[in-house]
């Protein structure tokens, strides 16, 4: 009787760190992004954090630029939490706003461009933001997403 109590209870414990391992992370952490657009443009990270549940990982982040970046290149987010499992350019994984200080406001789609960082399209455009259209983020550009990937 205690032996078949023993094995439930070992069962029971098994099932229950199945579970923990399905669930990840179970409330949001902070992450520290980068943001390059042909070098490094220093930002501020207003906010960033993650969520991971099983190989699901959802992502948001508000980031104020206080550099510059480079006309004619491609915004890029680095630094992810977790890799991706795969690159997904060709595919939208969540939803972006760049807002141009003084200047326009670009809502955009978020793309897996790499394992390890993600890319902003246009809704209308099939060129990367800050290619087409062609700008380089400035001091108090802001911007903001919001995705879901696959991770490793």
């Amino acid at each position: 009787m205690i032996e078949q109590i023993v094995r439930e209870l070992t069962n029971l414990k098994r099932r229950l760190d199945r579970l923990e391992s399905l669930e990840g992370t179970p409330v949001w952490a902070d992450w520290t992004p980068t943001v390059t657009q042909s070098g490094a443009v220093t930002v501020t990270v207003n906010n960033a954090r993650y969520r991971a549940i099983g190989k699901s990982l959802r992502l948001q982040g508000t980031l104020t630029v206080i550099g510059s970046g480079t006309s004619g290149f491609a915004i890029v987010i680095g630094g992810l939490p977790v890799a991706a499992a795969y690159a997904a350019v060709s595919g939208a994984r969540g939803a972006a706003r760049i807002f141009r200080s003084g200047v326009t406001d670009y809502a955009c789609t978020v793309l897996v461009a790499t394992t390890t960082t993600l890319q902003f399209t246009g809704w209308n455009n099939t060129s990367n933001m800050g290619i087409a259209p062609a700008f380089g983020l400035a001091v108090n550009d802001q911007i903001s997403f919001e995705c879901e990937y696959e991770s490793v």
